[in-house]
């Protein structure tokens, strides 16, 4: 469980606030189920994030092996 208050200074749009008879502010409340779609979207973003360091390791470790293999060419020299 969450407190609404500090679900609302991160989400806002996810927080609700009742009102009374006469207009004032009530209790907050929380939509659990607007949790899934923003677990969703970060879990997408995570995904391309995760995609791109795949490619930026992919072309280091081909970078090392090149840098490696003209070491060893110019230790057996």
């Amino acid at each position: 469980l969450f407190l609404a208050q500090d679900v609302q200074a991160i989400f806002p749009e996810l927080v609700a606030q009742s009102t009374n008879q006469k207009g004032e502010k009530g209790y907050l409340s929380i939509n659990y189920g607007g949790f899934g779609v923003l677990a969703i979207k970060a879990i997408q973003e995570q995904q391309t994030e995760i995609e791109v360091l795949k490619k930026e390791n992919e072309a280091l470790r081909a970078k090392f092996e090149s840098l490696e293999t003209r070491l060893q060419k110019l230790e057996n020299r």
